[in-house]
């Protein structure tokens, strides 16, 4: 086993521009209770980024190696050699070698590409347990940044369960339909959206969750997974609308709290929606050292895919 490699280290919270490095650090140890995986793809996130620009500087220990999802292969000399491994849990997938706890180490099935696997883990999951909590049969959700994979493959899981379901959020304008199971591009638009909608599924925040949670009817759920924006709202939204319920889901939390079958059970669902022709898009890939670019990319172009880094 080499005892050096190659990542990607934040130095300081800010720009990726600035704050990122692609170093030579020293390759982990093997432990007892641990897996030293060689990555071959990782994806970039919107949650990766946020705490590279420091959005949980509390829980965000410098310097560290970002990544949250990929796939690689149980590096040599280990139980299992040569296996295909979704790690899981904590952040380092951009990086060769990592050390994992065994326990989250997700092998990955033969029929499953290595792309979908690098992508298996962070959208599929949440989309899969915001369904399994939140869906209503015969009520209506509406999700923004629409374009999103995330935003899609959700609208895909809710329909499944009986939900009409609404889109929007497109070329800078948070109130532009992109889909409407109700045939109607100018529901939001016009105002006639107006409290009748049972659940919003936010991933943005700030001034355009608020400004949605308009649409959610009394009684009804306003779902926050995710903060593009930067900006929080659910304290706003606590105060200005008392009378919706504000669940804020997050995967971290599932993953960390959830047993081993649980987590597997999930995964074998996710493979699933991958041989049902669900696997996400890949935009493009970039190597290891590009990994500036590769964010600039999947920062300009998010509706045409996930952007893959090639460890």
């Amino acid at each position: 086993m080499q005892t050096h490699h190659r990542a990607v280290v934040a130095e300081r919270f800010g720009d990726p521009a600035g704050a990122l490095s692609v170093e030579v650090v020293p390759t982990p140890k093997h432990e007892e209770q641990d897996v030293l995986v060689r990555m071959r793809w990782a994806a970039v996130n919107p949650s990766d980024v946020l705490p590279i620009r420091g959005a949980y500087r509390s829980r965000t220990g410098l310097p560290f190696i970002p990544g949250f999802e990929g796939m690689g292969v149980i590096a040599e000399g280990q139980p299992g050699e040569g296996s295909r491994v979704i790690p899981i849990g904590l952040p380092g997938a951009w990086q060769e070698i990592r050390s994992v706890p065994r326990r989250w180490c997700i092998p990955v099935p033969g029929d499953v590409p290595d792309h979908a696997a690098a992508t298996a883990f962070i959208n599929p999951l949440s989309a899969l347990l915001m369904t399994d909590s939140y869906a209503l049969p015969g009520g209506t959700a509406l999700i923004n940044a629409g374009s999103s994979a995330l935003s899609r493959l959700l609208a895909y899981l809710l329909r499944r369960k009986g939900m009409y379901v609404i889109g929007v959020g497109s070329s800078g304008n948070p109130h532009k339909t992109v889909w409407d199971d109700y045939k109607d591009p100018g529901l939001m638009s016009s105002g006639k959206a107006r409290h009748s909608v049972d659940i919003l599924f936010d991933c943005v925040g700030g001034i355009e969750g608020l400004e949605l949670a308009s649409a959610v009817r009394k009684g009804g759920a306003y779902v926050h997974y995710g903060l593009l924006s930067g900006m929080p709202s659910i304290r706003q939204l606590t105060d200005k609308r008392a009378d919706v319920g504000v669940h804020l889901f997050k995967l971290r939390d599932v993953v960390h709290t959830a047993s081993d079958h649980r987590i597997h059970e999930l995964f074998d669902r996710s493979f699933d929606l991958i041989r049902q022709g669900m696997a996400t898009r890949i935009a493009a890939t970039r190597p290891l050292e590009d990994v500036v670019a590769a964010i600039i990319l999947s920062v300009q172009r998010p509706t045409r895919g996930k952007v893959l880094l090639r460890v």
